[in-house]
């Protein structure tokens, strides 16, 4: 994690060595770090205080396209932090719109549900393209997909296929072009 940021996962029943954490987003603007955990949930932490308690829990409102039904595995912050991604092991992603007051109390609105992984395969990372328009989401179904943030509409001409279920994904820029680098099952 870069210098100042930290991140913390306590589940309620399993003890830390057991703890499956396979995504993590601490390129947050300030002092917050975002990180998926068990329970259908994403926890959102403040770096630089000693409290042990999250600031902010996206978790379980309904089965009916808001949030999670799956355990969440993937998550992200808009390169502004103003948008927050998490991604579940049914395949679906969701936006969110954060708030944090000067009191240092956050709060995070839904904004839309992002739909198009096959049905059940994880989505195993995922980053904002640095112009925060898309937000890209690799998964299991061996394919890194592209989404329109305003709209939650796949850019389906933008998808990047693989032989294999992806196991992580990164973007980087050098403010001309735009690199995704991928690793998949087959080591590739």
């Amino acid at each position: 994690l870069p210098t100042g940021l930290a991140l913390g996962v306590w589940p309620r029943a399993a003890p830390l060595a057991q703890l499956w954490l396979p995504s993590i987003d601490s390129r947050a603007f300030g002092e917050v770090s975002l990180a998926e955990g068990a329970l259908w949930s994403a926890k959102l932490w403040r770096v630089d205080s000693e409290d042990d308690k999250p600031i902010l829990e996206l978790k379980h409102i309904d089965a009916k396209d808001k949030t999670h039904t799956a355990e969440v595995t993937a998550v992200a912050f808009s390169p502004d932090g103003k948008l927050l991604f998490t991604g579940d092991g049914k395949g679906y992603g969701h936006l969110w719109r954060l708030e944090i007051a000067a009191d240092g109390k956050a709060s995070a609105s839904y904004v839309l549900r992002l739909k198009g992984h096959t049905r059940g395969q994880r989505i195993v990372s995922a980053r904002f393209h640095p112009n925060g328009k898309r937000v890209l989401t690799a998964s299991t179904d061996n394919s890194v997909a592209q989404w329109d943030v305003s709209t939650g509409k796949e850019q389906k001409s933008l998808l990047l296929k693989h032989d294999d279920s992806l196991t992580a994904m990164d973007v980087a820029t050098d403010g001309t072009r735009t690199l995704v680098l991928t690793s998949c099952a087959d080591l590739t």
